[in-house]
């Protein structure tokens, strides 16, 4: 593989988050937990503590408040799972 610029860039930053992930990612405590079960539960997921990979969660519907905020670039209603 070859080793140009944006190669060696990917490489430090892979290795840079390697080397502080676990600072940064890991299971909530039990305070957290409860908070984010509240929180995702209004989103209409009870007992979720999270979600992060980008996926696109499907609506029903157009939601009656700012409903234009949620078309999403697939052409339906949806929430990112990046919450």
């Amino acid at each position: 593989m070859a080793e140009g610029t944006v190669y060696l860039y990917v490489k430090r930053v892979c290795h840079a988050l390697h080397n502080i992930h676990m600072q940064h990612i890991f299971w909530p405590g039990p305070a957290r937990r409860q908070f984010l079960k509240q929180a995702m539960g209004e989103f209409g997921f009870p007992g979720c503590i999270g979600i992060v990979d980008g996926t696109l969660i499907q609506l029903m519907d157009k939601p009656a408040k700012e409903g234009w905020a949620y078309y999403c670039r697939k052409g339906f209603y949806a929430v990112s799972s990046i919450h």
